[in-house]
């Protein structure tokens, strides 16, 4: 009031107020205290350093380099996830940004490894030429704690909305410890895990405050240090539960948070069974149980024999009616983990938001917080085809549903993504998407092998799933009756029925490109009621056909007929078999 006194009421006022935003301005550009480490982000127009500050905006932290450039997540058209370099928090205009969902500037090369860099130049962004590198400084002298990248991952069973990648914010508790959020959209008000009162870490929608959704009592300085033996109490109602299933996921040996999220949910529980790595690690059951065209009063029972006899991967899709069951199944045999569950959405869903809400309807039948593969079923509704209910569509675009599965596979929601039905053409075009398929599933058979979609895949690190593979061996159409009189013949050297004399030929093929050396092995999907033929479709691989017979079927196979093929008496073709 003395330094003000000289002055005008009216200059006061308004000196006071000046000096009260700028205390608050400060307050948002302030370096954090929390444990985030600065990045050092590298490109050909840029090298800085940036500091977390203590904000956050879209569920995501916010950085400071200190020639004032800021760092930070929007969502462009409320459908695509950009990291921005600019100079106002949530502008769309700035020096540099690169589309990925991924909690932190970090994860972005795990999350979207694909994702291109894009460079202002006279006002127009272009991609950026050259390398670029985001990396986490070890030290800074601004921080008072050990630098890490400031994320972890939350794996629970039995709360959706718990689970996922929490990343510190770069503000601190009232014990002088990191708050973090949950780094996922679709809330109204988002997560946060904090500590009170320095013994117990508490996820709510208000830090500070003794009371939210789950906790666990420690006295860990971060979250990185609480026990994986701490009990989590899950909040039901009035009371508290203990959540037998929940576990905090700290970066791994390669230091990659997403890396080990994958690994933690898809290490080798799938035990006694064919397995195939994916491009991202995630091993997939070469042999998998198909759901569809069920009966409903059959579908439970089916499901629990193709369990029984040893299948790890059931495939379901939004259009087959029975993720329910499968959910139900998994809850009574307690074996989430041990499942490869894949789902698909239908095509009268395709669109971005469209895609989410389907997504989560999936989740919510399933029973369970995460789907080990979410694939488009058709990339079109083809209105012609009356058992897709074209009239339910609602205008979206399987483009539009591809982002929206990039985003669920960076919120560790989906640990793969695929698409189904799609050919050479459509495949091309999501190479322009910053995570590429991990699995392709088509129809196919003896007769159509679809050898450019496979070749594509080979070359590009995609596995190939077949769904129908014998379906079409008893049709009476074109050359599958003397396709079946010649499989019937070799059954009955082996005692085996026709449909496993062909599962056992498709066990043995493998995808292979002229431009990659890479040869990648049949995804095979089979269906059926009885116990006996769920039992030899599953173990089709496990017995040896003659060479002779494979030379035989793989003749056929490429030529795609039995013309000039098969052209001596059956009786001396099942002879020489």
């Amino acid at each position: 009031e003395a330094r003000c006194d000289p002055l005008s009421r009216a200059k006061c006022e308004r000196m006071a107020a000046f000096l009260a935003s700028a205390l608050m301005a400060a307050s948002w550009i302030c370096p954090a205290k929390a444990i985030l480490c600065p990045l050092n982000v590298s490109t050909a127009h840029l090298n800085s350093v940036f500091n977390a500050i203590e904000t956050v905006h879209e569920h995501r932290p916010v950085y400071r380099d200190a020639e004032g450039k800021l760092m930070y997540f929007i969502m462009v058209n409320g459908q695509i996830g950009r990291w921005m370099i600019g100079d106002r928090v949530g502008s769309s205009s700035g020096w540099a940004f690169v589309d990925s969902y991924a909690a932190n500037p970090l994860l972005i090369a795990d999350v979207s490894p694909r994702a291109r860099f894009w460079d202002n130049h006279s006002g127009r962004f272009a991609p950026l030429e050259g390398p670029v590198s985001i990396k986490c400084v070890s030290k800074s002298d601004n921080m008072d704690q050990p630098s890490t990248d400031g994320t972890i991952f939350l794996h629970i069973l039995s709360r959706p909305r718990l689970a996922g990648f929490y990343t510190a914010t770069g503000r601190i508790s009232q014990d002088e410890k990191p708050i973090y959020i949950l780094t996922r959209q679709g809330f109204e008000k988002p997560l946060f895990l904090f500590s009170v009162e320095g013994y117990r870490w508490i996820i709510g929608e208000k830090p500070d405050i003794f009371e939210g959704l789950a906790y666990v009592d420690s006295k860990a300085k971060t979250p990185m240090e609480i026990s994986t033996d701490a009990t989590w109490m899950i909040g039901r109602g009035d009371s508290w539960q203990k959540e037998k299933y929940a576990k905090l996921i700290v970066s791994g040996e390669d230091g990659g948070i997403f890396k080990e999220m994958l690994r933690v949910r898809r290490t080798a529980r799938l035990r006694e069974t064919p397995i195939f790595n994916l491009s991202n690690n995630v091993a997939i059951p070469r042999y998998g149980f198909g759901t569809g065209a069920l009966h409903p009063n059959d579908q439970l029972p089916i499901v629990r024999r193709a369990m029984d006899v040893g299948y790890k991967l059931l495939d379901s899709a939004t259009a087959y009616n029975n993720e329910g069951i499968i959910g139900a199944v998994l809850r009574e045999r307690l074996n989430r983990q041990e499942m490869f569950i894949t789902t698909k959405v239908w095509p009268t869903e395709l669109g971005y938001r469209h895609t989410l809400e389907s997504f989560e309807e999936s989740l919510q039948k399933l029973g369970t917080v995460y789907v080990d593969l979410y694939m488009i079923h058709w990339p079109f509704c083809y209105s012609d085809i009356t058992w897709m209910e074209c009239h339910r569509a609602k205008g979206g675009t399987w483009q539009e549903t591809y982002k929206a599965m990039e985003r669920l596979y960076a919120e560790g929601r989906i640990l793969s993504l695929g698409v189904s039905n799609f050919d050479v053409r459509l495949l091309e075009e999501t190479k322009s998407y910053a995570v590429g398929p991990h699995v392709v599933q088509n129809f196919l058979d003896i007769l159509h092998a679809d050898k450019d979609t496979r070749a594509f895949c080979a070359e590009n690190n995609i596995f190939y799933q077949a769904y129908s593979l014998v379906r079409s061996v008893t049709s009476q159409e074109g050359e599958y009756p003397a396709l079946y009189k010649l499989l019937e013949s070799i059954s009955k050297t082996y005692h085996r029925s026709p449909q496993s004399i062909l599962l056992n030929f498709f066990s043995k093929v493998v995808s292979t490109s002229p431009n990659s050396e890479k040869e990648i092995p049949l995804g095979i999907l089979t269906r059926s009621s009885r116990l006996e033929h769920i039992k030899q479709n599953l173990n089709a691989g496990e017995w040896i056909l003659s060479q002779n017979a494979m030379d035989l079927l793989e003749q056929i196979w490429k030529s795609g007929s039995l013309k000039n093929v098969v052209k001596q008496p059956l009786k001396i073709v099942k002879d020489s078999l």
